[in-house]
């Protein structure tokens, strides 16, 4: 990504009616016929829908939804159905050629030789349009119901954004002119679609969230044009409507109200803040405060502490193990702690003006076997300004406002547990943020002046200034 890029990432609004006991228009950054997961709206013809003058009005299709699972297809195999598919809709419902036309909708990753085949014009018959190409990504993990196990998402996204920049180099070479959708972006959790499967805890919602927002910071700087949350409506076995389980874990909306959980207020929080021609910028956390300062680190991560012009004064506070809070609200041991971290940190650093501590069980021992751990500390400087570092547990990215030039930074936390993080200067404006309702909180906007955010566990928040 070069510094000032153009967002060109569509987030569009596709207004629907749900059939949970509400009806209102509800945000899809969607523009293929999709409405996620499984299912595929079709283009009913008068008779089949009964009223002679009502059509449906569609200016993008798919073609084929996950060839290569649903239907086992090869690369020459789905582009000669493509090719058959596009020129019977024009001669039939599209004489004048006014449709654009989606391909491939991948399930599978790494199939570059789909990708290699299809973006060659050569291999199409005469005026078959290759209008867009579309192929989806969903994340998953071990465990259904547990919270720690959904910070794995956020490396499998990096992992696909790899992958993204591999398709988009076959694209650029073969067709440049042909637009990339990534209409289907969501998690899968074990066992969705088996009857009496456990219901996900609502902090899933805001992990999958959290990861909907982190694709699209990742993916709006290599400048995919749409990118698509999947799905609309999901939800576990409904005896009392003799209903079997549909990918409850995608859904946008809840199964018993029809309100928005987590994953839609984060797509209609990037809605709000975000629009093409945004210029996209890197915003590193630098987590550098005056006075005390915090950091955090996952189980065999390394922990760096620094002060800039002097020493490090003092452990204000450490533990290893399930710790609770926040750095700004304080933090407080869990059921699983370790009494004596704050002795191990501060004979590892203190009179240090760097210090780096391994969070493992040699270093502090195993205060509960079995159990997910993290390391958290509160330090201090002789004077200047501390900062901590490891492996980031929260992702940011600042964005310009095409129009009016103000910026607007998207944060997001991939923890389970709180962060606390310095910006690298002070910010004035307001902020938007979607935390779990376990905390008060849903889609919320207020004012903010300051140089630190407090972000709940995978929260996501935008600054605008």
């Amino acid at each position: 990504m070069s510094e000032g890029q153009a967002l060109e990432t569509q987030l569009e609004l596709l207004s629907a009616t749900t059939t949970a006991g509400c009806s209102r228009g509800l945000p899809a950054a969607v523009l293929s016929t999709s409405m996620g997961g499984r299912n595929r709206l079709a283009t009913p013809s008068p008779s089949r829908i009964g009223l002679a003058s009502r059509y449906w009005l569609m200016y993008v299709r798919e073609v084929l939804n996950e060839p290569d699972y649903e239907f086992h297809h090869t690369p020459v195999t789905y582009t000669a159905h493509y090719d058959a598919i596009v020129a019977g809709i024009r001669r039939h419902a599209d004489a004048e050629k006014k449709m654009k036309f989606v391909g491939l909708a991948l399930a599978g990753h790494r199939e570059f030789e789909f990708y290699r085949y299809f973006l060659n014009s050569s291999n199409h018959q005469a005026d078959i349009p290759l209008d867009y190409i579309s192929y989806h990504f969903y994340a998953s993990c071990s465990l259904r119901t547990d919270p720690s196990s959904y910070e794995s998402f956020f490396a499998q996204a990096d992992d696909f954004a790899e992958e993204v920049s591999e398709i988009e180099a076959i694209r650029t070479l073969l067709s440049p002119a042909t637009k990339t959708t990534i209409d289907e972006i969501g998690v899968i959790l074990p066992d969705d679609n088996t009857a009496g499967a456990p219901i996900p805890p609502r902090i899933y919602w805001n992990a999958a969230g959290s990861l909907y927002a982190y694709v699209f910071a990742l993916l709006s700087a290599q400048g995919i044009d749409v990118l698509g949350e999947s799905q609309l409506v999901g939800f576990p076995q409904l005896p009392h409507l003799g209903l079997d389980p549909q990918f409850p874990s995608v859904t946008m909306l809840d199964w018993d109200t029809g309100l928005g959980n987590a994953r839609y207020d984060v797509l209609k929080m990037l809605i709000d803040s975000f629009r093409p021609g945004d210029k996209i910028f890197d915003a590193p956390l630098t987590q550098r405060h005056d006075g005390e300062f915090c950091g955090i680190a996952l189980n065999l991560e390394a922990l760096t502490l620094s002060c800039d012009s002097d020493v490090i004064s003092e452990i204000v506070y450490a533990d290893y193990g399930t710790p609770a809070g926040s750095c700004g609200a304080s933090w407080a041991a869990g059921n699983c702690s370790t009494v004596d971290a704050k002795a191990i940190l501060s004979a590892a650093c203190v009179g240090k003006k760097s210090c780096t501590v391994l969070a493992d069980t040699k270093t502090f021992g195993d205060p509960c076997f079995g159990t997910v751990k993290h390391l958290v500390v509160k330090a201090a400087c002789a004077r200047g300004v501390g900062s901590a570092s490891s492996e980031d547990a929260v992702y940011a990215r600042t964005f310009v406002d095409a129009a009016t030039g103000a910026r607007k930074v998207l944060l997001g936390n991939k923890r389970v547990f709180g962060a606390s993080v310095g910006l690298s200067e002070a910010f004035s404006g307001r902020i938007r943020r979607v935390a779990s309702s376990e905390f008060g909180r849903g889609y919320v906007e207020g004012p903010f002046d300051g140089a630190a955010v407090d972000l709940a566990p995978f929260e996501v928040a935008v600054l605008l200034e």
